[in-house]
């Protein structure tokens, strides 16, 4: 995932997959278990394969399997996988750098109700990268990630709120959804929330808090 003001990739942070055993052995089981489900076309395991091998759990980190595998995955049609195969081809992961093609991968994750490819696809319209910069398409992206519950979307999203980019100056706004990022443990948002707070009187510190505590995914 994308974020605004330090640009980097999250590969394991937004939701890629469903969260899977730590113990060393447990993983090493659960990545035979996904070979043998992926090798006879199950885009669910397929997907998941692809995952441990980018993320390099329970096996060596190997970007071209990861590639391999979310393609296979993607091609059927798997939400999750046509996020991660976006930003692998964003990334030059194991393939050839092709942001046209990660556009078009986002496009379909997105058309999966993805939000992982949402936030990514907002990032794109953020940064006018192979698209026209568009803050308020980058700022409607955003938000449908953020709504879903995808933390790099709330994070962005709070940044855009703060700096009133692509909508109107809103501090509290952007105190919520920071708010939320930083109850999903993300420390940068944390950073940010600190430093937002700054420039805010406590009674908008309270209706951000409130506005949290209300909040609920759709």
């Amino acid at each position: 995932m994308y974020r605004l003001v330090v640009f980097f990739i999250i590969l394991v942070g937004c939701c890629l997959m469903p969260p899977i055993s730590h113990a060393a052995r447990g993983v090493r089981d659960d990545v035979e278990s996904y070979r043998q489900a992926a090798e006879k076309g199950d885009a669910v395991a397929q997907s998941r394969l692809g995952h441990l091998y980018l993320e390099g759990k329970g096996v060596e980190k190997d970007y071209k399997q990861a590639a391999h595998w979310l393609g296979k995955a993607a091609e059927q049609g798997e939400g999750k996988a046509c996020n991660s195969l976006g930003v692998i081809h964003l990334s030059g992961l194991g393939v050839k750098r092709d942001p046209a093609q990660a556009r078009q991968w986002f496009l379909a994750g997105i058309a999966r109700n993805d939000p992982g490819a949402h936030a990514n696809m907002g990032m794109l319209y953020y940064l006018g990268h192979g698209v026209g910069q568009d803050f308020a398409t980058a700022e409607r992206l955003f938000r449908q990630a953020a709504n879903r519950g995808d933390v790099g979307g709330q994070f962005n999203l709070g940044l855009m709120h703060a700096l009133g980019q692509g909508v109107p100056k809103d501090l509290v706004q952007g105190y919520l959804w920071l708010t939320l990022a930083v109850a999903a443990g993300d420390e940068q948002a944390t950073r940010s929330r600190a430093q937002l707070a700054k420039d805010m009187t406590p009674d908008q510190i309270a209706q951000g808090e409130a506005l949290a505590r209300q909040w609920r995914p759709e």
